[in-house]
Parts: C-alpha cells; structure tokens; sequence
C-alpha cells in the first residue's frame, strides 16, 4: 500500500489494512532532544524543560489523522504550549497587580487622615478647640448663624471663635507649613 492511500485513510479515519504509523521511541527521542534545545532559546531554563514535556503530551495524545510530519507537528505543539505558559503568566500578573493598587488606594486616606488629625491636634494646642470646631464649620460652608445653631453656641461665642481664629492664623500658618511633608516642600 502506497503512503498516498494510507494517509488518505488516515485522513477519512478508515484504518482498515493499515498498520499503525505511530513514531518509534528513537523518532520521538531525537525529536525531544531537538525540541528542547529550540525551547532552552526561548523560554527561561527553569521552563524549557516543562514546557517540551507539555508539547511532547500533547503531540503523542493527538489523536487525530494528519499528514503533516511528526517534527512539523511537534514544533507547532512546542509554539502553541510556550504561548499558552506566556498568556498565562501575563494573565498571573496583571492578576496580582490589582491587589497592589487596592493597598496604594487604601493606604493614601489613611496617611492623609493621619496628617490632618495630627493637623488638627497642632491647630487645637496652638489656638483652642473651639477655634478648631469654628474653622472646620467654615470649611464646610456653614455661616455664623447656622453654626450657632448646630452647635448650640452663644452668637457671642461665635465671634468670639472667629476673633481667636483671625489673631492665631499666622501661628496655624506656621504649624501648617511645619507639619507639610518634605516632598511637598521641595516641589
């Protein structure tokens, strides 16, 4: 029987007087040695090995009728498995990534809640914790009245907060600027 008839057969899956052309251990020997020396150019030497026993897997558990040769074949598994292992690891990284911007995310409010509450106690010892309430109500766009009104305070008290807070505004400028990151400053 001729090799056109066995691999039209081969290729109908008519194996019917046609005697098994599976590739001998030599065949398959010299292949991997070939195999792996291509894989130790292109993949790290901690995966060459893994990755020519992943394609020679693939290649013998092939069942399907082919007429292309057995190094064609082989060589094609040893591409598509090294892209699959590189897929794979880019996936792994951009999957480890997030995490990391999560953390960077979370730590960044709470370094700057840190920094205003020490800014806070700097303001509070330099001027009075009512001008600390006052200021903070009038950075949040409350009037004298509302604030008398949420707090409860005296209208007198209120102005009162407000004069602190106008003469002591030149000594919370200097806690401001001494409590300012290094990187802050230099830029």
């Amino acid at each position: 029987m001729s090799a056109f008839v066995q691999n039209r057969r081969r290729l109908r899956g008519d194996s019917a007087g046609m005697a098994e052309l599976a590739p001998s251990e030599a065949e398959l020997a010299e292949l991997r040695r070939q195999m792996l020396a291509h894989a130790y150019t292109r993949v790290p030497p901690s995966d060459a090995e893994d990755t020519t026993q992943d394609a020679l897997l693939r290649l013998v558990g092939d069942r399907r009728p082919t007429t292309e040769k057995l190094r064609t074949r082989g060589f094609r598994k040893l591409k598509d498995v090294h892209a699959e292992r590189f897929r794979r690891r880019q996936n792994q990284f951009e999957a480890d990534a997030e995490p990391l911007e999560e953390v960077a995310a979370e730590i960044a409010p709470q370094e700057a809640m840190i920094s205003i509450i020490a800014l806070e106690e700097q303001i509070a010892a330099e001027a009075g914790i009512e001008v600390l309430q006052y200021a903070k109500s009038k950075a949040a766009g409350l009037t004298n009245k509302e604030l008398a009104a949420d707090s409860g305070w005296d209208p007198n008290r209120v102005e009162a907060a407000r004069k602190q807070l106008s003469r002591k505004s030149e000594a919370i400028a200097r806690a401001i600027e001494d409590s300012e990151p290094l990187d802050r400053r230099e830029a």
